[in-house]
């Protein structure tokens, strides 16, 4: 399992992948398991959210002994995990990077989001950039099949790889609406956080890449228009690579006078 409070995309895609497959009719689910592998520090609120279209659930810590695992986790579970799967007749894994290739004997393909550390390099330090270009040149050499996000993500992935080739396959992104989204009283919520009438929603994490700054910018000339849209936020507020950038943000809100619409 990918994904976590501090990357929640990750977690998103494959949870709404498990929804589509849980979801078919009956003479097709019943043809398949679905397992989720996962470490027992998983996040409860994630794992509540999808334990009831799983078969069964496997913990990392209980595949092999403690003395491995006590030696390192990861390079243990990346070292035996090819031998677990085989034994246990595994038809598929996903997501799945594989690191030593002549161990893997059971079918799988890797999740490559997209490379915005080669469009947004001043966004990452130079070890960063370094490091993503190693691990995708080995994920690429040893990956069956390759899933991108988007058409987009593809031709980039041919454009910066081109080694990888006839790899891939393009797997978008799916939305599985939770039926208690409609049930609940939306002026109740309005009431809950004060929210205007109308607003404009950004849902996205205070990264510098997601362009807040260029919205609240384009606010501060239009509040000088005396054009004053209001702007609800929501998303994690902290950024690994700048993690002074929330302060900015809150500063810039201040010194543009926007305080009352964002």
């Amino acid at each position: 399992m990918q994904g976590s409070h501090s990357w929640m995309a990750g977690f998103e895609y494959t949870k709404n992948i498990i929804f589509a497959l849980h979801s078919l009719p009956e003479k097709e689910r019943s043809k398949f398991e679905i397992c989720l592998i996962c470490e027992k520090d998983f996040d409860s609120d994630f794992y509540n959210q999808i334990k009831n279209c799983l078969d069964y659930t496997i913990y990392k810590e209980d595949l092999f002994s403690q003395s491995f695992l006590f030696f390192n986790k990861k390079l243990t579970w990346n070292l035996l995990k090819g031998f677990f799967f085989k034994n246990e007749q595994f038809d598929f894994v996903y997501p799945d990077i594989n690191y030593v290739p002549f161990l893997k004997f059971y079918r799988s393909a890797t999740w490559i989001p997209d490379f915005q550390y080669k469009y947004f390099p001043d966004l990452f330090s130079a070890q960063a950039v370094t490091e993503f270009d190693h691990k995708w040149v080995k994920v690429i050499s040893s990956a069956s099949r390759l899933f991108m996000m988007s058409k987009s993500a593809e031709k980039d992935l041919i454009k910066f790889f081109p080694q990888a080739r006839g790899k891939s396959n393009v797997l978008t992104i799916k939305i599985y609406p939770n039926e208690n989204w409609y049930q609940g009283d939306p002026l109740k919520i309005e009431d809950k956080y004060s929210l205007p009438e109308k607003f404009f929603l950004i849902s996205n994490r205070f990264w510098q890449h997601k362009n807040h700054l260029v919205v609240l910018r384009e606010l501060g000339l239009l509040h000088k228009q005396g054009i004053f849209p209001n702007i609800i936020c929501t998303g994690h507020l902290y950024d690994y690579r700048k993690p002074e950038y929330s302060d900015i943000i809150l500063q810039t809100i201040q010194q543009l006078g926007l305080a009352s619409q964002v």
